[in-house]
């Protein structure tokens, strides 16, 4: 299988940082891949690298290796689902909902309006088992303008993962860092 993202194999971004890209496969209980790619000292294109698998499950994958000084050592890899603006499994959690001096917008196209105190914010959702996850748009910091769009500030999110307590026809029940308050439980009615 390929670790690579939509670059092509011998292209590594350096805007995103370190990366090492390649091939692998299964080997006994061995990962073994095959650089295809890397802009980092460590990784040579074409060598082969193993660990060996010392624990898997559907949410960890943890192998033993060696660094690059001969210490060994285990990395534990935790599954992250990507997200994907608007996808659900529970289609209750879409509608529009009020609660005390509260709205919130949770529209089938992802996007996200949480009204509060007179200020409004905008962003996107999705949502898996019993978790929100809302990226909210934070504007990019002022600057001069400049000519070069490669060296502009893009705009950022700011991600909050919101536990979903209850979501039926007429009620959302929502535990997270809400309103600037750490894990407030908020409870909106929907809006007919």
């Amino acid at each position: 299988m390929d670790s690579g993202g939509g670059a092509a194999p011998d292209q590594v971004d350096p805007r995103i940082g370190r990366v090492v890209r390649g091939k692998w496969r299964i080997d006994g209980s061995r990962l073994v891949m095959t650089n295809t790619a890397s802009n980092t000292p460590n990784t040579i294109v074409g060598e082969e690298e193993d660990a060996e698998i010392v624990g898997i499950d559907a949410q960890r994958l943890a192998l033993r290796t060696t660094d690059r000084k001969g210490v060994e050592e285990v990395l534990v890899f935790q599954r992250v689902v990507p997200f994907a603006k608007g996808k659900h499994d529970n289609p209750h959690v879409i509608g529009t909902w009020q609660g005390d001096n509260v709205m919130l917008v949770t529209a089938e196209s992802g996007l996200l309006v949480l009204s509060a105190g007179g200020q409004t914010t905008k962003g996107q959702w999705a949502q898996r088992g019993d978790q929100l996850l809302i990226l909210f748009d934070v504007p990019a910091p002022q600057q001069p303008r400049q000519r070069n769009p490669l060296l502009e500030t893009p705009a950022r999110t700011r991600e909050v993962p919101v536990t979903i307590d209850l979501a039926n026809e007429t009620t959302l029940v929502l535990t997270g860092a809400l309103l600037g308050r750490r894990d407030a439980t908020m409870t909106l009615l929907r809006v007919k």
